[in-house]
């Protein structure tokens, strides 16, 4: 017999379970999440838009002149990247048909208590400010593109890549990633039955019977026997 513990660990686990399956598994198209119905229509309480995180700065990136980073956290409710773009900073003054290098400076940006620096562009600076796309690569092939001029990062398309709970945007010396935007899918709240505001599911109502079937499942998959037909022996 399962006790209220149980229960409430099952379920969470349940919920947690369909989130993943659900946009990562199987799906009625081949859309992203954000064109396909069905993934809208069962995730949406969970989806998160628009999410602006300022950047810190990185330092400069090993082996390449000019090349820079800026890094933003990862949002602490973040379960699944949908998209993400970076407010960039970029010089708009040209010599002849190149852009000028931008000229910034170091001030204190504090997150979690701690402070760190934060780029930010030189009060003689003139500069145009733009929402781009970010474009992914693993970690171990970023170094690669950068050393190929014609996939190297560029204000029109920065490269950047995952490390751990923050996201890295790599910048040239024309540039830099005043903030990432991100759409991701968050961490479902916690099922609690206890407390002054008990927190049931928020996945819709329609959906709460595979639920408590998926939390079924699972207890008899990961739970113990705690009796056995009479007749057998363990």
């Amino acid at each position: 017999m399962a006790d209220t513990d149980d229960i409430l660990h099952f379920l969470n686990k349940a919920q947690e379970n369909f989130v993943k399956d659900k946009f990562a598994g199987s799906r009625s198209s081949t859309l992203g999440f954000e064109q396909s119905q069905d993934l809208t229509d069962d995730l949406r309480v969970f989806f998160e838009k628009d999410c602006v995180n300022e950047t810190l700065y990185g330092g400069a990136a090993a082996r390449w002149e000019n090349i820079e980073v800026d890094w933003a956290p990862m949002p602490k409710d973040y379960l699944h990247l949908v998209s993400v773009r970076a407010r960039v900073h970029v010089s708009d003054i040209f010599s002849g048909m190149d852009r000028e290098d931008f000229a910034w400076d170091l001030q204190d940006a504090t997150y979690e208590e701690t402070t760190y620096d934060k780029r930010v562009a030189s009060a003689s600076q003139s500069f145009e400010e733009k929402i781009v796309t970010l474009r992914f690569s693993q970690s171990d092939d970023i170094f690669r593109k950068l050393d190929d001029p014609f996939h190297t990062t560029s204000h029109n398309s920065p490269l950047c890549d995952l490390n751990n709970d923050r996201v890295n945007v790599y910048t040239s010396s024309d540039f830099i990633a005043d903030a990432v935007v991100m759409n991701y899918i968050r961490a479902p709240k916690e099922i609690t039955l206890d407390g002054p505001s008990p927190q049931t599911s928020e996945l819709p109502e329609a959906l709460h019977r595979e639920l408590v079937d998926r939390a079924v499942r699972l207890f008899a998959q990961f739970s113990p026997r705690t009796s056995q037909p009479e007749g057998e022996s363990s």
